[in-house]
C-alpha cells in the first residue's frame, strides 16, 4: 500500500493559483484555492501524485543530476518523474479521476511537466 509519507503537512496557499505541488525542504504539500473547488476523487488522486513526488525522492534526484552536470537532461527526468508519479496514482484506482483533473485543468507542456495529452494516454494506459 502506498501511503503519504511520515510527518507530511498538507498547507492551503489561499493565494496560490496552483492547483498542487510537493515541497520536500518542508516536507509537504500545497494547495490552492482551486485544488478545494474540485471533487473529492481528484483530490484524492493529486494528493497521492504529490505524495509520490516525495515518497520517491524526486527532488533530491533532480539535485543529484545537477551536481553531476546532467542540467542539460534535467528537463527529461523531471517529465519521466511526473509520468511516475501519475502511475502511483494510476496503480491506486486514481487514473481515471486524474484523466478528467487533466482533462479539465489542462496544463502546458514545460521543462518540469510533459504535455497533457502525453500524460492522459499514459495514464489511459493504465487504465485499459
Amino acid at each position: 500500500m502506498f501511503l503519504i509519507p511520515r510527518n507530511v503537512d498538507i498547507l492551503i496557499s489561499w493565494n496560490s493559483d496552483r492547483i498542487a505541488y510537493s515541497n520536500p525542504m518542508k516536507n509537504r504539500i500545497v494547495v490552492g484555492r482551486h485544488f478545494l473547488v474540485l471533487p473529492e476523487d481528484q483530490q484524492s488522486a493529486i494528493i497521492l501524485h504529490e505524495s509520490a513526488h516525495l515518497r520517491l525522492g524526486h527532488t533530491a534526484k533532480r539535485m543529484k543530476w545537477l551536481f553531476k552536470g546532467k542540467w542539460r537532461k534535467l528537463s527529461e527526468l523531471a517529465h519521466q518523474q511526473e509520468f511516475e508519479a501519475d502511475a502511483v496514482a494510476a496503480k491506486y484506482g486514481h487514473a481515471p479521476a486524474m484523466i478528467d483533473f487533466l482533462t479539465h485543468w489542462p496544463a502546458e507542456q514545460s521543462a518540469f511537466h510533459p504535455s497533457t495529452e502525453e500524460r492522459i494516454a499514459r495514464l489511459e494506459d493504465h487504465n485499459g
